[in-house]
Parts: structure tokens; C-alpha cells; sequence
């Protein structure tokens, strides 16, 4: 494919590579799983947030790839989610299958890279959704995937696009592992002095319902140290209530696995009328969120007031530190808890409720918060920067891949890397 210097063609993506679909091995046959394959589905593309992705929940073996319609997929292929729902995106960081719900693209290196196909087809996913049919489920075909029309300027701009846009997604990873490190941090300081009790060693202990502590601390029960609230779900099927772009964030367990000891992201909103009308909940800035629905123990801080579904309990007006109930859960074993639901993991309100928390001295906790403060601030406004670069990067995103931002004048100190 030839290019001029400063032009745009207009292509079909099967022009741009090779559309493979997916399958799945019979799930009654066991030894068709279990093996070295990563095999990816859309759930486990679900909030990941990552550019690169290198398994998923499960695996298959190589019978059970060889008995389906299930294929291996290079390093560096793009896999586009094509059903439930259409347009998730990674690129797969080592050889790969995926099960029926992909229709994924191994780039043609003479044409383009997996760097660029992956900015380019988060670009065009709309202009894909729109190429869907189906009656239960919209699903884009083989077909129609391969006949989706977009325009792409020469490798060499690609390239230039490309980088610009790695390096904010790049930024945003290292600060996330910066993140990452902090939590361990904070956590070790925790473990070592309200579980090994490290610091307070030449003190007196008295036993108490957690076992031994030092003297003078205590223990109450979640519902005597805080107003436990639950979120509420206005209908679905008024479609008014809800919004993907403003209102109150309204805050799912989806959205707590995306987040960090801070919460400040939502994929939904719930209108101020929905919020009056239902009488849901709305949390202050700074308290704990807890899941107990499903998936039992994701904990965040609400950097903001936000709201929640009604899998998740809010420990408003707290006489103890969010800080400090977020890594006091951070090691309660929430699986001691039972099962109560008939459809997944769950407890109930009332057993949260009578989860016993350790109650440290007045002084112990403020010195506590002094010590772990820093590092919490460190993490908000770590977050704060990856929120600004995603809103660049996105910004970006639709001017770079239009051609309305000229890029032939920009020269850049690195080539095209995998980044994996």
C-alpha cells in the first residue's frame, strides 16, 4: 500500500489485517481446560483497563483449541470485542485464543502495527457498533468487521500517532504502579502495628474478641462506629434516570475494581431527579465503600460525593479514620463471612454490621493518620494526574486519528516500542 507524504487512504480493515473469530472448547469435556493457553472472553475485558493483556479467568489446553472453532492468536494481535458488549480493546501481550465474542485483527506489519490498529479501532468503534445486527444481542459478523471503512495515513505518521498517544497511556501505567507500591506501603505499616502490634511490644495486652490487644484499646461493632448505609438501583428500564456523562457518580462494583484506594471514576450517573425521587444514598467525600453483593471485599475512599448500587454499603459519619477502616478491611477475611445469596457470593447488611473492629487509642490513631496521611495524599493526587492525562490522551484520541492535528512536523526521540 502506498502513500504520499501527507496523505489519507481510505481502507477497509481487512485491508489492514487478518479478522479471526473465536470459540469455546465444550465445557464438559475437562481436559479441554486447564492448560497453557490463555483463553480470553469480553467479561475478562470488563473494566480492564490496561493496553496489553496477557490471560484471562481461564485456560484452555491444546485439545480443547483443536476440538473448537477457538484459534491461537499471535503477540501483538488486537482483540476487538464483537458481542455482550461490542467495542472492548487490548492487544495481546503473547500468543492467545478467545473464545466466539471477538472478532480480532492480526495486523499486517507492512501496513500498520498493533499500536496503531489498537488507537485506531478504539477511534472507529462506534462506526463498528453501528455495522451490528441481531435481535437478542447486537454482534458484529466476520463479515461486517472485515468491510468497516476507516482512513489511516502513511506507516510513518502512524508511527508519530501512535507514540504520542502511547506515552500518556505509559505515564499513566508507571504512576499506577507508583500507586500500587504506596498501598503496599501503607498496608505493611498497618500489618505492623495493628496485627503484629509491633510498636506497642512493652506495653500491657488484655484479651478481647480479636484475641489479645494492647491495653487501654477495644473493640465495637461496624454499626457502633458508623451510619452503614446501602445504595439503591432506580428501574432500569427508565432509561431518564441514568447518564453516561453527568449527574451524581453513581458507583458499581465494576467501577470499585477499576479503582485504587481512591475512588473518583463511575461508568454511570444518576440524574439529581433520580437521586430525590429514590431517596439513594449519597456519600460524602472520604467514606469507605464496601461491596458485599457478588463480589464480596472491594473497598474504596470517596474522593467526592457519589452514590452507589445497592451491592455496596457506605460507612458514613465514621468515628474512626477512612484511612484506617480501609486497611482494617484490607485484611479482614471477608470469605469467613458465609454465603447467603443463591446466586453468588453475598452477605447481608446486618452481618457487616456486627463485623468487630479494632478501636486503637485516641493518640494511637491520630498518630497513625499522621504517618500514613502523606502517602494517601500522594495517591489522590497521582490519581488526580492520570485522570488529566486520560482527558488528553481522549481529547487527542479523535483530532490525531482525523488528521486534524498535522503530525508530519513532530519529531520524536523514540521509535514505536511494544511496551509489553
Amino acid at each position: 500500500m502506498k502513500f504520499k507524504d501527507d496523505e489519507w487512504k481510505k481502507v477497509k480493515i481487512e485491508d489492514l489485517g487478518e479478522v479471526i473469530g473465536g470459540g469455546t472448547p465444550s465445557t464438559k469435556v475437562d481436559e479441554y481446560y486447564g492448560g497453557n493457553i490463555p483463553w480470553i472472553t469480553p467479561k475478562d475485558l470488563s473494566g480492564y483497563t490496561k493496553k496489553y493483556i496477557f490471560a484471562g479467568e481461564r485456560n484452555i489446553t491444546d485439545k480443547g483449541l483443536k476440538n473448537s472453532s477457538a484459534k491461537l492468536l499471535p503477540k501483538g494481535t488486537v482483540l476487538f470485542s464483537s458481542r455482550a458488549p461490542i467495542g472492548y480493546i487490548a492487544i495481546a501481550g503473547q500468543k492467545v485464543s478467545t473464545n466466539q465474542g471477538f472478532k480480532s485483527v492480526i495486523p499486517d506489519e507492512e501496513v500498520t502495527s498493533s499500536e496503531f490498529l489498537y488507537y485506531l479501532l478504539k477511534y472507529n468503534t462506534e462506526k463498528i457498533k453501528n455495522k451490528s445486527s441481531g435481535s437478542t444481542f447486537s454482534e458484529i459478523s466476520g463479515k461486517s468487521m472485515k468491510n468497516v471503512e476507516v482512513v489511516i495515513p502513511n506507516k510513518k505518521t502512524q508511527s508519530k500517532i501512535s507514540n504520542i498517544l502511547s506515552s500518556f497511556d505509559q505515564k499513566i501505567e508507571v504512576n499506577n504502579k507508583i500507586i500500587a507500591n504506596l498501598e503496599e506501603q501503607a498496608q505493611a505499616i498497618f500489618k505492623s502495628w495493628f496485627i503484629d502490634f509491633e510498636p506497642f511490644q512493652d506495653g500491657e495486652f488484655v484479651e478481647s474478641e480479636l484475641g489479645l490487644i494492647p491495653e487501654g484499646w477495644g473493640v465495637k461493632k461496624v454499626n457502633d462506629i458508623c451510619n452503614l448505609k446501602i445504595g439503591r438501583t432506580p428501574p432500569r428500564k427508565e432509561e431518564k434516570w441514568f447518564s453516561d456523562r453527568s449527574g451524581v457518580k453513581w458507583i458499581s462494583i465494576k467501577d470499585m475494581g477499576n479503582s485504587n484506594m481512591f475512588i473518583d471514576k463511575s461508568t454511570e450517573y444518576l440524574t439529581e431527579e433520580a437521586v430525590d425521587k429514590f431517596n439513594v444514598p449519597v456519600a460524602d467525600a472520604g467514606v469507605l465503600l464496601l461491596s458485599f453483593k457478588l463480589t464480596v471485599g472491594r473497598l474504596a475512599i470517596t474522593s467526592e460525593p457519589m452514590c452507589t448500587n445497592e451491592a455496596i454499603a457506605q460507612f458514613s459519619d465514621s468515628k474512626l479514620d477512612s484511612l484506617y477502616l480501609y486497611l482494617y478491611f484490607k485484611e479482614f477475611p471477608f470469605s469467613k463471612l458465609g454465603n447467603t445469596s443463591s446466586i453468588g457470593n453475598a452477605v447481608n447488611s446486618k452481618i457487616i454490621k456486627d463485623i468487630d473492629v479494632l478501636v486503637p487509642e485516641k493518640t494511637v490513631q491520630e498518630r497513625f493518620a499522621d504517618f500514613i496521611s502523606p502517602i494517601a495524599n500522594l495517591i489522590n493526587n497521582l490519581n488526580k494526574e492520570n485522570n488529566t492525562l486520560s482527558q488528553t490522551r481522549n481529547t487527542l484520541l479523535p483530532k490525531l486519528m482525523s488528521g486534524e492535528i498535522d503530525v508530519s512536523d513532530i519529531k520524536l526521540c523514540v521509535e514505536e516500542e511494544s511496551h509489553v
